[in-house]
């Protein structure tokens, strides 16, 4: 009654990466927190922010940057 099927590796290796890959890409997309997305999206906003500050400190700084 409970009989296999002869199948060749390679097929059935092919078959669950397949599986895989598709899981992988849709997995994502059913259980995002979006909590963590905005978290995300603040913190590249601050070091964003805080790079342009820096920017502008070194700006100051520099003695070539205000030479008159």
């Amino acid at each position: 009654m409970f009989e296999s099927i002869s199948i060749p590796i390679g097929v059935l290796l092919s078959i669950m990466v397949a599986i895989g890959f598709i899981l992988g890409w849709l997995l994502p997309v059913f259980f995002t927190n979006k909590s963590a997305d905005n978290k995300r999206k603040n913190l590249n906003r601050s070091n964003r922010q805080r790079t342009e500050f820096s920017r502008d400190l070194q700006e100051e700084n520099d003695p070539l940057f205000d030479w008159e």
